[in-house]
């Protein structure tokens, strides 16, 4: 009969624990849920003006470095202006 009991105390024991466990993962997934929510209503022009802002930027251009000469005189490097324009084709409507 003291092995029933005993038997029957470790059952309750892990089914409490078992229950415990699945409210602390229903309330973790209840606050996931609100946070995103929370992003999604309230910041969302936040974000929006951030994603504008990664497709749109200015780099600075950098300084003049010189010519460089090999030994016997000949220019292996020289300065030369450059303009560049990135595209990304999947924004292009009308090619």
């Amino acid at each position: 009969m003291y092995k029933y009991e005993l038997e029957k105390k470790l059952r309750t024991y892990n089914k409490c624990k078992l229950l415990a466990v699945f409210i602390v993962v229903g309330l973790l997934t209840i606050g996931l849920f609100s946070r995103v929510a929370f992003l999604m209503i309230n910041r969302a022009n936040y974000y929006g003006e951030g994603a504008i802002n990664v497709r749109e930027r200015e780099r600075k251009i950098k300084a003049r470095r010189g010519i460089i000469y090999d030994r016997n005189g000949k220019v292996l490097a020289s300065n030369k202006s450059v303009c560049t324009i990135s595209v990304i084709h999947s924004q292009i409507t009308n090619p």
